[in-house]
């Protein structure tokens, strides 16, 4: 998608996962952080975790409305030495399968947090603000981390696509889901992973 899309046109959620976890989600899903346990390469802020289980947010699967939001700048930021893939779903899958929203950051200062059906969240997302991408302004920043939840696990074969950043982490992928025979499309994308 090109970036002068405005972000509510575009048809696809996204997920950035440590490279890692890839195995692990292919054969499960991608699982609530609730049911993982503890055999994963976690990369999220234990603050903001904190935050999530008081929301119980822990049970649903977070994506959000695009790629590099300030939660994946801040994740690749402080984890240098990981690889990354983004794993995308179609918004279409999402609607169907009612998900749920919150029009922008689950902690955020802003605005006191609802979880919303997915049409009604849709609609309450401030979309002229994220489209302003301008994480200098605070407002901004939360409503860049609006997420769309799956109240389940989302199984690899409603994935719509995988992003990495090179061929390396493209051949790795597509070995991978030869081995779980998954006909996943892998595009190559550095500035996303």
């Amino acid at each position: 998608m090109s970036r002068n899309t405005q972000i509510q046109d575009q048809s696809l959620l996204y997920h950035l996962t440590c490279m890692d976890n890839l195995p692990s989600i292919l054969k499960k899903g991608l699982c609530s952080r609730e049911s993982l346990g503890n055999g994963f390469t976690d990369v999220a802020d234990g603050q903001i975790i904190q935050g999530r289980e008081a929301l119980n947010l822990q049970r649903m699967v977070p994506f959000h409305f695009f790629s590099n939001n300030p939660f994946d700048g801040r994740v690749k930021k402080n984890h240098k030495d990981k690889t990354f893939c983004m794993i995308t779903v179609n918004r279409d899958f999402a609607k169907e399968n009612n998900w749920k929203i919150i029009p922008t950051h689950p902690l955020s200062a802003y605005k006191e947090i609802e979880l919303m059906d997915y049409t009604t969240g849709f609609s309450k997302i401030d979309w002229n603000l994220m489209n302003q991408r301008d994480y200098t302004i605070p407002e901004c920043k939360q409503v860049c981390m609006a997420e769309c939840l799956s109240p389940t696990t989302v199984y690899a074969k409603s994935f719509h696509c995988f992003y990495v950043k090179d061929d390396v982490a493209k051949s790795h992928v597509l070995k991978l889901l030869d081995e779980y025979k998954l006909n996943t499309y892998v595009n190559i994308n550095s500035t996303m992973c």
